[in-house]
């Protein structure tokens, strides 16, 4: 195992550099498992093929982060650039790590999931497709819950506006070089948000108090949801999950998934998963929420990477189609 290293620190033009190699697990594949960020708003993150940008706030300090490979898929390393207005300490250093190392999912070992399935012909070919991929996931469980709310019963183009409409209107920021970085809104930030200004970034009048509400919650201490990841039975925090008003089983499934990094959590609601699954394994019938659940118990308690593996791939056709389009 090797650990990670600083192997710069730099103070140039009024900002503070620091740059980090961090090895994950074998075999990690970078540039595939940060293809979901493609497209995103670059002041708050993307990812553009070959390097991820984003801005986090680790103990009330907005820094702006710069990830990229310096390594291959067997053998894995990212160089990870910090910057910040103000000198960061050796303990903030490594909660930056711990916090990269949580959000890209780099303990995880996918040579498990590899070798149960080694005899299935067609999830081979989708692990083949993908190999290296592992799962990310947001700093925090709120933030899954957030979005997962926000994302209800919307296309995904659409919910990605309004999510970054709410981080600019609401989140922390950090200016670098005349620009402006956005973090995410914390549980306190969002919980003093009024619903005029929710409405503001286009959520509905339901989503805003749904928002609002779940928010002054966790601030108030009345729900602690970092504190479910103790919980070993994923059914038992979906149930949980689900006696909060505004969240139903697609959200609480999806907030398992990209909160709580539960690979056993599978979205059957989802259109486009029962799309996926039907294209791929059922010659592209469409299929009912029932008949994905039921099919993907064959997955066992990989069902939720293996529907991230489906909608990796399809990314990659669609960019590809896209690409030869263009040329």
């Amino acid at each position: 195992m090797k650990y990670s290293k600083i192997i710069r620190q730099d103070f140039q033009s009024d900002v503070w550099l620091y740059e980090i190699l961090v090895y994950p697990r074998e075999p990690y594949d970078f540039n595939e498992s940060a293809l979901i960020f493609t497209g995103g708003d670059p002041v708050i993150r993307t990812f553009d093929g070959n390097e991820l940008v984003l801005t986090v706030s680790v103990q009330d300090i907005p820094v702006h982060l710069k990830i990229r490979s310096s390594g291959s898929v067997s053998s894995p390393s990212l160089s990870l650039t910090i910057t910040s207005i103000s000198s960061i300490s050796s303990e903030v250093l490594s909660q930056i790590e711990d916090l990269i190392k949580n959000i890209l999912s780099l303990d995880d070992n996918l040579t498990l999931m590899y070798d149960e399935f080694k005899e299935d012909r067609e999830l081979m070919t989708l692990f083949n497709n993908c190999y290296g991929l592992k799962s990310p996931k947001t700093p925090t469980v709120f933030e899954a819950l957030v979005d997962s709310i926000i994302e209800q019963q919307i296309s995904l183009s659409v919910a990605y506006q309004l999510e970054h409409r709410l981080i600019k209107e609401t989140g922390s920021s950090l200016t670098l070089d005349n620009e402006i970085y956005y973090c995410y809104p914390t549980r306190q930030q969002l919980a003093n948000t009024s619903i005029e200004v929710f409405r503001k970034c286009g959520l509905t009048q339901r989503k805003s108090e749904y928002i609002r509400d779940v928010s002054n919650l966790i601030a108030s201490g009345k729900l602690d949801l970092e504190s479910m990841q103790d919980i070993p039975e994923t059914e038992k925090i979906i149930e949980k999950l689900c006696s909060i008003r505004g969240i139903g089983r697609w959200t609480a499934e999806l907030t398992m998934i990209r909160g709580f990094h539960r690979p056993d959590a599978f979205p059957a609601a989802d259109i486009a998963l029962r799309r996926m699954i039907g294209n791929r394994f059922f010659n592209g019938k469409k299929i009912s929420e029932q008949e994905a659940r039921t099919f993907a118990e064959n997955w066992g308690s990989w069902k939720g990477l293996i529907s991230f593996y489906l909608e990796v791939s399809e990314k990659k056709e669609n960019l590809k189609k896209r690409s030869n389009i263009t040329q």
